[in-house]
């Protein structure tokens, strides 16, 4: 198994060159594998009945060549990975009603999605640093819940650290106390006043497409650009499907809340291994994604303060992905469509790559803040089942589509627990959700950096580094 850039200057590359790179390859584009697997119809029989932690497992094996990580080495990765989350099936679906579920993917330390992939993306990078015996500095920008699961993949681990910067006010309390209540020696936290996390994004774009400053200073990302985080959240559809479906074969419709879209690139992975299942997008206003799947345009535009802050992104890096998927792998055309965005700031997506975007992303919805409240209040009434902000704009869809009178099953993709979310819940009149994880944080000292401007970031980022490099060198 090898990878090659979306925009094809690069080729050929191993998953540690892709994993350790910073997530971008050298001509822009992001890492793919160069031949997806497609598994029959015994291949996905055999896995019906695996854990979520034996599916990564089997994932693992298909997208990393064994001369790289011996397939005899995975299993104490990911007990590793997984010893912090409370159940040995790490996620799991409920139903919550007739023809709704939800797949319950915040068991994790810091109560999110993110923490499925980044405990497992944590694992690799010590794997290969042990083998390499490099120190790496980890960048991470932000919307809300990947700097806090970032940080607990790889706190007070003396091999790595990790700078996270973050849109000060645009994302809740609780997400940046549990980011800034870290005080690992490793753990370097940047509040940005000003801006959003798209604003961050640009520069942090910039230090990880310095090939000089990448290397010299062994600079990596783990937001969604680098490519461990898809192939991990791949796992999640198919443990999904395998707990949803009456029979193997069978469509299911699995409703996916967004905002940089990997995990809803997953999914569209997944169903080109052969899994059954038809994504539906879910964003709050901040629907850039949305109106790909919807109008097939797609336009940089400027984020608005929601609710639900880790949607609040609008401008998804994995669309980039989406369109070198269902270009099937024609990298001329995405390396063309990527270079009229940043000229132009919008593209119109070719008609054929459309068509087969369609075929597994078959609809999509956007929710305003009223509406997310609205859900969130009906769902605990009806159901006496709390969602978080995120979620409820899944189920959002799933409360419009029965009203039209469709019976269809869905499955709605909880990103978070509301525990993480108690203004929302006062905001809405339901019972707060305690958690020993959330409660006591107003209570812990602090630690992070603040800059004025989104424009300061990239200075603020360069003197950490350095600093960092300084005490490394002393050691």
């Amino acid at each position: 198994m090898t990878y090659r850039s979306t925009r094809g200057g690069e080729e050929r590359r191993t998953f540690e060159h892709v994993l350790l790179s910073g997530g971008y390859s050298s001509d822009g584009g992001l890492y793919m594998p160069e031949v997806i697997p497609v598994l029959s119809s015994q291949q996905l029989e055999d896995m019906s009945s695996f854990s979520y932690p034996q599916i990564v497992h089997k994932l693992f094996e298909m997208f990393i060549d064994p001369s790289e990580v011996p397939p005899q080495v995975i299993p104490g990765l990911l007990q590793e990975a997984f010893k912090s989350f409370p159940t040995a099936e790490v996620m799991h679906v409920t139903e919550v009603s007739e023809n709704l579920h939800v797949a319950e993917l915040f068991h994790g330390p810091t109560l999110a999605f993110k923490d499925l992939a980044l405990s497992s993306v944590g694992q690799l990078l010590r794997y290969f640093i042990s083998k390499n015996k490099k120190h790496l500095t980890i960048l991470v920008a932000t919307s809300g819940d990947t700097g806090s699961s970032a940080i607990e993949s790889v706190r007070g681990v003396a091999e790595m650290d990790i700078i996270v910067l973050y849109p000060r006010g645009r994302c809740t309390v609780t997400q940046e106390l549990q980011m800034t209540t870290v005080l690992d020696q490793n753990v370097h936290c940047i509040a940005v006043d000003g801006g959003s996390s798209d604003d961050i994004d640009v520069h942090l774009k910039r230090c990880l497409t310095d090939r000089d400053l990448s290397v010299r200073y062994g600079l990596v990302s783990i937001n969604s650009i680098n490519w461990a985080r898809i192939l991990v959240q791949i796992a999640h559809y198919f443990y999904i499907y395998f707990r949803s479906r009456d029979k193997l074969g069978q469509p299911v419709h699995v409703v996916c809340p967004t905002g940089a879209g990997g995990n809803v690139t997953a999914g569209c992975i997944a169903n080109r291994m052969g899994l059954p299942i038809r994504l539906v997008i879910a964003q709050n206003i901040n629907n850039a994604l949305a109106r790909v799947a919807k109008e097939g345009a797609m336009t940089v535009g400027v984020s608005t303060k929601t609710i639900a802050p880790a949607m609040d992104i609008q401008d998804p890096y994995n669309v980039e992905r989406l369109l070198y998927l269902f270009s099937d792998y024609n990298t001329r055309v995405v390396g063309d469509l990527m270079q009229d965005l940043a000229t132009h700031g919008t593209i119109q997506v070719p008609s054929n790559i459309m068509e087969k975007l369609r075929e597994v992303i078959v609809d999509s919805c956007v929710v305003d803040d009223t509406a997310i409240q609205a859900t969130i209040r009906r769902c605990w009434s009806e159901s006496s089942y709390p969602l978080c902000p995120h979620t409820a704009v899944a189920v959002t869809y799933h409360y419009r589509s029965s009203a039209t009178g469709a019976s269809k099953q869905h499955v709605c993709v909880a990103t978070a627990s509301l525990a993480k979310f108690p203004e929302v819940a006062e905001l809405v009149d339901i019972p707060r959700i305690p958690h020993p994880r959330i409660d006591n944080l107003t209570s812990l000292p602090t630690r992070y950096r603040q800059v004025p401007s989104p424009a300061d970031c990239y200075t603020a980022v360069l003197e950490t580094i350095k600093d960092i490099d300084t005490r490394v060198q002393k050691h």
